[in-house]
């Protein structure tokens, strides 16, 4: 049997003055175990309702729960939480300078349910903190540490303090009511160990049997989840001494898979085995009991920006698992008023006001700004999303908000042209009144423009025609369009010669004749001519300027390429016979 270690001795030992990095822990005596809960444990996704503590719902009376917080000891790898002990949860606070302490709590709780599992032993010195859970998908979880003074004099002992956490509730493949331990060691899983190996001092520890007893050796096997903490008296030294306990796990994870809506039972348990001696913990990190929440809502910026009248769409779904449908309920605020500003639709444009239907599959809202929305100044948008998916618990509420902000936008818009000339080749365009970039254009129809999607073209046209050239985008959402009237006038065939003293980009001039062609320019290179399909038709290089003889060639349009020491330019000439 182990040796005491008095509670006196362990009072003064932790007395002290507390220092950095040491564990500390504040009781949760006289609290309501509801309210110490709901602040201290309970995270996103879950109701948690039915809390009690050593089966008593009213204010806490004992002083093995409470609050921990690590102060700067990383090795616990926890910054807060909460610690449940056997005897008083002060045992847990660094720094740890003596084996075995142990301070019996009071008054004392014997849990009936680990009594089953230690026969002929009996659980003494308990805190048992239990309590009934809603979710809303299909797995829970929580953090937690097991730290024990029994760690190093009684591994392997059949006396070792003993922990669970049971969970009572619909099995999601059978659907039978189940109860099991999911204070398991990870991966460990087996037909002889179906909820997986119970963690505990007689399967987390350093390896190695104290040698006292191997009547209660489980395993020997999992030592790369402990962190030895062992006290040393001949150098009064522990290798982390900012925790009293001689060992301590990993932070590990108890999960479960579990039935959406469905009410569970978690009973969470630590007990002194047949004494009180050499007390045990378990620390559960702050506010980690939870389960994967439903989103209402897919990735999207933190604010969206709608530019004047653009509508502006909203992807919705429920991206969590287990629900097929929901109503989510619609809220606004900002300085845009529903109905005045702006309105929502729907995919098949229908106002929508305060509820909006989703299911699994991902729907769709729309923001549309009215056109006659005064936005000297900006406005904003606050869209509050919310909905109930388990019916009987209205409690369980997903949450989302999304912010926009509405920006004037710069529409664009043309003026009407008429384009009179007397030759065949020239430039086409329409002046734009106003707009920012990016805008794009199209040409309609597009017979002779040489660009089709530029605002100004150079074209090829030998007939009076009417063109309308389309203009989109701009920080607006509006397409404007101009009416271009092109009208080619009478004349004698030379006034159709195009690039009569023409000065291109390169600087070279050309001066078109009736029978030949002259280019000149400082740099001149050469001059090529290219027939409509492609074809070269005359190549000269030489000194300036250079000559070209139309004679004997068929009357049409032609390209010239022509190089200068400024680059090189084209142009479209028309000999005519």
């Amino acid at each position: 049997m182990k040796q005491l270690v008095t509670s006196v001795c362990a009072l003064l030992l932790l007395s002290g003055v507390a220092v950095a990095q040491n564990v500390k822990t504040t009781s949760a005596k006289g609290e309501q175990p509801l309210t110490f809960v709901e602040n201290n444990l309970a995270g996103g996704g879950v109701y948690i309702f039915n809390v009690k503590f050593n089966n008593s719902a009213g204010a806490i009376k004992s002083d093995n729960i409470g609050k921990f917080n690590a102060n700067g000891f990383e090795e616990l790898g926890m910054e807060s939480g909460v610690i449940i002990t056997t005897g008083d949860i002060k045992v847990a606070e660094g720094p740890n300078n003596q084996n075995g302490v142990a301070i019996p709590s009071s008054p004392k709780y014997t849990c009936p349910i680990l009594n089953e599992y230690m026969q002929p032993y009996n659980a003494t010195d308990c805190g048992v903190l239990e309590f009934d859970f809603v979710c809303l998908s299909n797995h829970v979880s929580f953090n937690y540490t097991f730290g024990s003074e029994e760690y190093q004099s009684f591994t392997c002992s059949q006396y070792n303090d003993v922990f669970a956490f049971f969970l009572t509730g619909m099995d999601p493949e059978t659907g039978d009511e189940t109860t099991r331990n999911i204070a398991s060691i990870p991966g460990t899983v087996s037909e002889e160990y179906p909820d997986g190996l119970a963690v505990g001092v007689n399967t987390v520890n350093s390896g190695t049997s104290s040698g006292n007893s191997d009547d209660g050796c489980i395993s020997l096997d999992y030592s790369m989840y402990f962190v030895n903490n062992y006290f040393d008296i001949s150098t009064n030294t522990s290798p982390y001494p900012g925790i009293q306990y001689e060992g301590f796990t990993n932070k590990l994870k108890a999960e479960a898979d579990i039935v959406p809506c469905e009410v569970y039972h978690m009973y969470i348990t630590v007990c002194n085995c047949s004494d009180e001696n050499y007390d045990s913990g378990v620390l559960i990190e702050g506010n980690s009991f939870e389960a994967p929440t439903a989103q209402i809502g897919l990735s999207r910026p933190d604010v969206g920006t709608i530019m004047g009248s653009c509508p502006f769409d909203i992807p919705l779904s429920l991206a969590g698992t287990g629900f097929n449908e929901g109503t989510i309920v619609i809220s606004t605020k900002g300085t845009a008023k529903m109905g005045t500003d702006y309105v929502l639709v729907d995919e098949e444009g229908n106002t929508v006001t305060d509820l909006f239907s989703i299911d699994e599959k991902e729907r769709k809202l729309t923001i549309k700004v009215f056109p006659s929305t005064d936005l000297s100044t900006d406005k904003t948008i606050e869209l509050d999303l919310a909905t109930s998916l388990c019916s009987n618990y209205p409690q369980l509420v997903v949450y989302d908000t999304q912010h926009f902000v509405i920006k004037k936008g710069d529409d664009v818009q043309l003026a009407d042209t008429t384009i009179n000339a007397t030759k065949a080749c020239f430039k086409v365009g329409a002046r734009l009144l106003y707009g920012t970039d990016p805008i794009t254009y199209r040409w309609e129809p597009t017979t002779g423009i040489d660009n089709p999607y530029a605002r100004e073209s150079s074209a090829n046209i030998t007939e009076s025609r009417n063109y309308k050239l389309y203009a989109t985008g701009g920080t607006s959402c509006n397409t404007a369009v101009a009416d271009v009237k092109v009208n080619i006038t009478g004349g004698t065939p030379d006034d159709y010669k195009v690039g009569i003293d023409d000065v291109l980009e390169n600087g070279a001039r050309i001066n078109v004749q009736e029978s030949r062609i002259v280019v000149s320019g400082q740099g001149l290179g050469g001059v090529e001519m290219f027939d409509v399909d492609g074809r070269q038709v005359a190549s000269v290089k030489g000194a300036e300027p250079i000559t070209i003889s139309t004679t004997g060639m068929a009357s049409g349009i032609y390209t010239l390429r022509i190089s200068t020491a400024m680059g090189v330019s084209t142009a479209k000439v028309v000999v005519n016979k």
